[in-house]
């Protein structure tokens, strides 16, 4: 099953004029409608979400040399509002950009009904101010990757801090190269953490995917575990 994402990426959000984006956006989700769930004897067609999508303050463009933060701001809101108008999950790459995020968080209506918070870098403390946010903190979910995440020592204390039916796997590369072992060391990792085997790990893992990307129920009976949900970080287009 392959589920692509596409949006305008922090880092090029002041290469692009954001209501050509919009539209952009708009006409090719328009040829994907939700849900997939339509075709349930057959494979399931490629359908869009919107990502990678957010902020990061502490990245400098490489043209221009410096954080590009309202641009950036502007962008992201208006992809945001566009995944809750047209009820498209979301895949959110976030640095440092926690307050701009809660305030669009308060502002934008409606929202996306499901947010992954990719490669999450936030601290413990974060994680449960979003999941405890009035009326949307059940959308949100927390996805982890071994060449992000586990450069930190702080990972494994967040991971063991996200519900259960939140937590996601995937490998934050641009090529399908390496992809399974990629997944199967962070596998092994939240699965030591969580205290499960790594087959329950995998089992848990990739049923919350099907849940955030909205697939159909039935797939959830397949064997194969290497998707377990990485299919936002190595389907999905950066830039739009």
């Amino acid at each position: 099953v392959v589920v692509a994402a596409i949006g305008l990426h922090p880092w090029f959000a002041h290469q692009h004029e954001v209501g050509e984006t919009c539209r952009l956006l708009r006409r090719l989700l328009a040829l994907h409608p939700l849900p997939l769930r339509a075709q349930p004897q057959t494979r399931p067609a490629l359908a869009l979400l919107i990502g990678e999508i957010g902020l990061d303050r502490v990245a400098k463009t490489p043209d221009t040399g410096r954080c590009e933060w309202e641009m950036q701001k502007k962008a992201f809101r208006a992809q945001l509002a566009l995944a809750g108008e047209l009820s498209r999950p979301v895949a959110l790459h976030m640095v440092k950009g926690w307050g701009e995020l809660l305030s669009a968080l308060k502002d934008i209506r409606p929202l996306p009904p499901r947010i992954q918070m990719h490669s999450y870098g936030g601290t413990a403390a974060m994680l449960n101010t979003l999941i405890k946010l009035k009326g949307i903190g059940d959308r949100f979910y927390f996805s982890f990757s071994v060449v992000i995440n586990m450069r930190s020592p702080k990972t494994r204390d967040v991971i063991a801090a996200v519900p259960r039916d939140r937590i996601l796997i995937e490998t934050d590369v641009d090529s399908p190269e390496g992809s399974h072992e990629l997944l199967s060391e962070m596998c092994r990792i939240v699965a030591q953490v969580r205290g499960w085997s790594y087959d329950e790990c995998a089992a848990i893992t990739r049923e919350n995917a099907i849940r955030f990307f909205g697939l159909p129920h039935h797939l959830s009976s397949y064997s194969s575990c290497s998707s377990s949900s990485s299919s936002s970080s190595s389907s999905s287009s950066s830039s739009s």
